[in-house]
């Protein structure tokens, strides 16, 4: 495949454009941390992509959760036990809103997968205990997903 010095310096500057920093901070007391992982959000029940375009979806919100939890200087096991029992937040900040919950919930299992990975929560199946609840806002400006997790009391 050939490609033009045109296109070569288009990609290049593509590669400078500074992508959104995740936003972390701890929740008084630290009994929790609030963090915020820009990106927009798809739905993979509505398409369905190659597997390899899945497979990069999920990891780049794992690793955005990942990346925020670390900008924050969060260690393992400063909330806890994973299994200590947690309240999750997920607030979407979309383009569009979705049809239904199952349609955010499917959206966001990435960002739970991400919260598990990195040992704040042992497992995300309900008999875990943890809460979780799912909000949405439309904002244009400014997509991604807020995640709020908290010791439950």
């Amino acid at each position: 495949m050939n490609i033009t010095g045109a296109e070569l310096a288009m990609l290049r500057a593509r590669q400078k454009v500074p992508r959104p920093a995740p936003e972390a901070e701890w929740l008084p007391g630290r009994r929790g941390v609030r963090l915020f992982v820009p990106g927009a959000l798809r739905n993979p029940l509505n398409r369905k992509p190659g597997w390899q375009d899945e497979r990069r979806y999920r990891q780049r919100w794992k690793e955005g959760v990942a990346n925020a939890l670390l900008s924050l200087g969060y260690r393992r096991g400063a909330l806890g036990s994973p299994a200590l029992r947690k309240h999750v937040v997920f607030t979407a900040h979309v383009y569009h809103r979705f049809d239904s919950q199952d349609n955010l919930r499917a959206c966001l299992k990435a960002a739970v997968d991400g919260l598990v990975e990195c040992e704040l929560l042992d497992d995300d199946r309900d008999s875990a205990g943890h809460l979780f609840e799912y909000h949405q806002v439309v904002d244009r400006a400014r997509p991604g997903v807020e995640i709020e997790v908290r010791v439950a009391p």
